[in-house]
């Protein structure tokens, strides 16, 4: 069955430096199998300077401590009317019923 043609796809990683980190092979597999898809990230700022290095993202949008900035950042990315957006933050896997 072929996948749905996604063309612009956000992933949201409001998490720490780990969640960050732990999230690069998922937005990997997303960059082969999605190749003309726009990918683009919102995070947080401390983990800003990773992001930007790792070459994964076409644009890169910082979650800041201020409620004006993070009102228009939400205004902007609402504009941006995404196929696809993923939240990386919160990954829970259950196995025989323990979380994990």
């Amino acid at each position: 069955m072929p996948l749905k043609k996604f063309k612009k796809i956000l992933i949201m990683n409001l998490g720490g430096m780990g969640d960050l980190l732990l999230s690069f092979p998922a937005v990997k597999a997303l960059r082969g199998s999605y190749k003309d898809a726009t990918v683009d990230i919102m995070t947080v700022e401390r983990t800003e300077k990773v992001v930007l290095g790792s070459g994964l993202f076409d644009r890169v949008f910082s979650y800041k401590n201020n409620l004006i900035h993070n009102l228009r950042l939400f205004l902007a990315l609402r504009s941006e009317k995404y196929d696809l957006v993923i939240n990386m933050r919160t990954i829970v896997s259950l196995i025989s019923g323990i979380k994990i």
